[in-house]
């Protein structure tokens, strides 16, 4: 079977995608490409092969929407084979410059994939089609968790759109730690611009690579996750950030939005009183980000989602 990822950029060596930037290809096209037996093959880029007999429509990104839509439009139309719409990102619920392309690419696919339920729930509110539920894989090595020496500090790391929940929980934490901010370029820059930094807290922003999280995580003692209490397009985000800083062994305070709730007993509750007994005593919490370790991580490696990308590929093109 050939299958191909629709992606902005194009890939002659298939094993590239795992040193992309774009999280989605790395973390759900390279899944795949881990399970992927002898008698398959994946290729990657802008253009549709005419050999291949599936397609998976991936993250569509911002630059250059307008011309890419209209090509990736036509690429999809002109494909006779399966098409299949992998949905990383709320573009239904809160209109975005995607919304567009992905409404109007509905219409020519075979099915879905979301990296979470709650986007599975929002999408089958415009597409009637079957819609399926993968997470994202995980990418970093476990750490298991270690007593660390003062002074206090702090772990997060994500996408720049990611920063302002960050800095609007800022003023939450109320005592002197130095927090490592690991992020793209422009976030870099956006922290190092910030008028108004709170006295208590050192922010030390730096690029985010797989190599810079592990790096940061073996001086950290707790890793902080701000989602947004009420932001809409971000409480349907996958699992991903909560199980990486739970396999870099640190404790975990966390919002507790609808991709995290299965793992409940293993991060604290980042509005609540828990922050305060993290951030004061995190060896107590070690226990249970060992627990996560052992018995939920292992279900979210590359090769066990890869082959819940071969289930769906036997379902939908069998």
């Amino acid at each position: 079977m050939h299958i191909h990822w629709l992606a902005p950029q194009q890939f002659e060596n298939i094993y590239a995608l795992y040193a992309t930037p774009l999280a989605s290809l790395r973390l759900r096209a390279g899944a795949l490409l881990s399970a992927l037996t002898q008698d398959a093959l994946l290729t990657a880029g802008p253009r549709i092969p005419p050999q291949a007999q599936v397609c998976f429509i991936g993250k569509i990104g911002v630059g250059d929407i307008e011309q890419r839509q209209a090509h990736w439009l036509h690429e999809i139309q002109a494909f006779k084979g399966k098409v299949i719409l992998d949905f990383t990102d709320d573009h239904v619920s809160t209109p975005s410059s995607m919304s567009a392309f992905y409404l109007q690419a509905l219409q020519h696919t075979d099915g879905a994939v979301c990296a979470s339920s709650l986007l599975k729930e929002r999408l089958a509110q415009v597409y009637p089609g079957p819609i399926h539920v993968i997470a994202d894989a995980i990418e970093c090595p476990v750490i298991s968790p270690k007593v660390k020496p003062n002074p206090l500090q702090l772990l997060w790391f994500g996408h720049t759109t990611n920063l302002p929940a960050l800095i609007d929980f800022l003023p939450s934490i109320d005592q002197p730690a130095t927090l490592h901010i690991l992020t793209n370029a422009s976030g870099v820059q956006q922290i190092k611009s910030m008028l108004a930094q709170p006295a208590h807290l050192t922010l030390a922003p730096e690029l985010w690579s797989t190599q810079a999280m592990v790096k940061t995580a073996l001086k950290c003692h707790i890793c902080i996750i701000p989602v947004g209490v009420d932001n809409l397009k971000k409480a349907s985000v996958s699992s991903n950030r909560l199980l990486t800083a739970l396999t870099l062994g640190l404790p975990t305070c966390a919002d507790k939005v609808d991709s995290y709730l299965p793992f409940k007993d293993s991060f604290g509750d980042l509005r609540s009183p828990e922050l305060q007994d993290m951030l004061s005593r995190p060896m107590l919490w070690h226990e249970r980000v060992q627990k996560a370790q052992d018995q939920v991580l292992p279900h979210y490696a590359f090769q066990a989602l890869g082959k819940q990308w071969l289930d769906l590929l036997t379902s939908i093109a069998p």
